[in-house]
């Protein structure tokens, strides 16, 4: 008797299991939607630089990311762009034997300094969501939002300098608004493209 009433139980759970992705799905969509666009706001072609990054983070966590950025503002050889990005976290469960997959996104302002023609430095810090909350073995954040910050290095090149490289080191914690707090570092490889 037990085990016919279990199994009911154990659907009902993956019942909403299913339910809870997908809400999780749709809201990450439009939260997507929504930074994306806002980094899209009128600007001219030349304002606006594709990316496309990936890194490796703490526990096995790995990270893809596609973005837009807006040009700002210029003074010399310092700028201020705005990143709109998208990104899937990918962690790796081995008490669960399961891969699990968080969408991330998140709007950054950023400040750059070009130095020695082509090269630059720039650092950033904004709002990001990790959607559904990210856990991995032994680790769980307390929030959805986080506050993601980052320093990078790189260069521009190409036959118009429309492209550029640079390496990233990028830290997502909640700045402490909740426990527990472990926050979540990634090293990254970007490459852009400007319009």
């Amino acid at each position: 008797m037990a085990a016919n009433l279990s199994a009911p139980g154990r659907a009902n759970a993956m019942t909403d299991r299913g339910r809870l992705a997908i809400r999780s799905t749709r809201s990450s969509v439009c939260v997507a939607l929504v930074v994306l666009g806002s980094a899209a706001l009128p600007a001219s072609a030349a304002d606006l630089t594709w990316f496309v990054q990936g890194g490796d983070g703490d526990r096995a966590t790995t990270e893809a990311t596609v973005g837009l950025t807006r040009h700002w503002a210029s003074e010399g050889r310092w700028s201020v762009y705005a990143e709109a990005a998208l990104g899937e976290w990918f962690t790796h469960d081995h008490a669960e034997g399961m891969r699990t997959r968080f969408t991330h996104v998140g709007l950054t302002p950023v400040v750059r300094y070009v130095f020695a023609e082509l090269l630059f430095v720039e650092a950033g810090i904004g709002l990001q969501a990790v959607i559904p909350r990210f856990h991995d073995e032994g680790r769980r954040f307390s929030t959805v939002f986080q506050f993601g910050d980052h320093l990078a290095i790189g260069t521009r090149f190409g036959a118009t300098n429309d492209d550029e490289v640079s390496f990233r080191v990028e830290h997502f914690s909640n700045g402490g608004i909740r426990n527990p707090n472990p926050g979540q570092n990634f090293l990254e490889l970007r490459y852009a493209h400007h319009f």
